[in-house]
């Protein structure tokens, strides 16, 4: 984009919001103001709308210190960081949050700021659905140039200093000549004090207020990578302050001011930001991105489809199962059928040609009409064989030619075969052959002819 929002959030949500946005392409101030507090965030979502958001931390919030690493911490940074710092900080480490700004061999600058402040900065700009990219200390976005000394802006009655591409702070405005005799007496101190009393002194003496750190990844914490030149402290005793701005407190001895072109605070610092790979958002604060929001969003969603999805596809799967199996059992009976109703042909090559071997036999009982064929007649005599119980059936002999019937049958005795031909006369010509008795069992055939 080639505008962002910048936004300038202090440690007190009551204290006032001041806001700009920043062209790349005109370099300068598109828009600005000045919200009354944190509860009117919310006002800057036009801004906001296809614009990223940047915002500077009041910097006597965060403190910004040098710390020489132990052989063989590199990968270990994100833990070790906390208890190298343990004893120079005046709280409880678990309630700070470490940044590493930049790593160059066994040196790291990080920056310490409370948890509870990085919270509640989050949270009021989730609550004004503001997302953040970049979060960074005011005074390391001010411009900076190792040959211009000190580089200072009064803002707001504070004073942002920076002297080290990694290493700043804000005071107030009535504490920059203590500040500066501070800094001094850093850079005339013995280098192997330097560290220390930049520790100790200036985090402790000119930024008290320390606060929320951010836990920092190892990707995350190598905002400057270790094969880039990363200058060392350099040994601040050129006394030269390049202001930005006027001052309002007295330079002390031997202090002096170059004047730098003036211009808005804020467009400074937000210009200023761009040119910065640090952040504030890192560990539990790293930004995230919108399709990890929304899948946060909808990830219970997401599973209970996924869920439903799967009990679906199983539960096709099954049914598809059963439905090949019932196929089977039925393929099965079919050629059972087949081979019963054509027993000397043992192979069915395709199902179309079961169909059509029982479509032909079916036709050929059928016999091509509605009363030729066998079937007719053996509907019609299944009527007459009910009035002569006893009849039991051996053999059915159909011939087309002759269009007759043959039923061989056994009794118990004459009679019943009498009572059948009587009941079979109304429809048929019924001839009985001859009736043999044997074992109490009387046989014999009956030919039946249609009229």
């Amino acid at each position: 984009m080639s505008e962002h929002l910048t936004i300038r959030l202090n440690d007190d949500p009551t204290s006032p919001v001041p806001w700009a946005v920043w062209s790349t392409e005109s370099q300068q101030v598109m828009a600005s103001g000045e919200l009354s507090d944190h509860t009117q965030l919310a006002d800057l979502q036009e801004y906001a709308q296809q614009r990223p958001v940047y915002v500077l931390i009041a910097g006597h919030t965060v403190t910004t210190v040098q710390v020489e690493l132990p052989p063989g911490s590199r990968s270990q940074v994100q833990t070790v960081v906390p208890y190298l710092l343990e004893e120079q900080l005046a709280e409880d480490i678990d309630q700070l949050h470490f940044a590493v700004l930049a790593r160059q061999g066994n040196q790291a600058w990080v920056a310490v700021v409370r948890h509870e402040l990085m919270q509640q900065w989050l949270a009021d700009l989730a609550a004004a659905n503001l997302p953040v990219k970049m979060m960074l200390p005011d005074y390391l976005a001010l411009p900076w140039h190792a040959e211009q000394g000190v580089s200072a802006v009064e803002y707001q009655g504070e004073v942002l200093l920076r002297w080290h591409a990694h290493v700043g702070v804000t005071v107030e405005a009535d504490l920059l000549p203590m500040a500066l005799m501070g800094l001094q007496a850093l850079s005339t101190a013995p280098a192997k004090d330097k560290s220390e009393a930049q520790s100790q002194d200036l985090a402790a003496d000119l930024a008290a207020d320390i606060t929320d750190p951010i836990a920092a990844n190892e990707d995350e914490a190598a905002a400057v990578s270790p094969s880039e030149p990363v200058a060392e402290v350099p040994a601040v005793d050129q006394t030269t302050l390049a202001c930005y701005s006027n001052l309002t407190a007295p330079l002390p001895s031997p202090w002096h001011a170059t004047m730098l072109p003036q211009e808005m605070v804020l467009g400074l610092l937000a210009e200023g930001m761009l040119n910065q790979r640090h952040t504030l958002l890192q560990g539990p604060y790293r930004r995230q991105a919108p399709w990890r929001r929304h899948w946060l969003l909808w990830r219970k969603v997401a599973i209970a489809a996924a869920v439903v999805l799967v009990l679906q596809l199983i539960s096709t799967f099954y049914a598809v199962v059963s439905q090949e199996r019932l196929a089977e059992q039925l393929i099965a009976q079919n050629n059972a059928v087949f081979r019963q109703v054509f027993p000397n042909k043992k192979r069915i090559p395709t199902r179309s040609y079961l169909r059509n071997q029982l479509k032909q036999e079916h036709a050929r009982l059928v016999g091509g009409g509605t009363n030729v064929g066998v079937l007719p007649w053996l509907a019609q005599i299944s009527e007459k064989m009910g009035v002569s119980s006893g009849i039991n059936v051996q053999t059915l002999k159909y011939d087309g030619k002759r269009n007759e019937l043959r039923i061989q049958a056994t009794s118990p005795d004459f009679a019943r075969f009498e009572t059948l031909k009587k009941a079979l006369a109304d429809k048929y010509d019924v001839d009985v052959g001859q009736l043999n008795q044997e074992s109490g069992v009387v046989s014999g055939v009956l030919v039946l002819r249609r009229r």
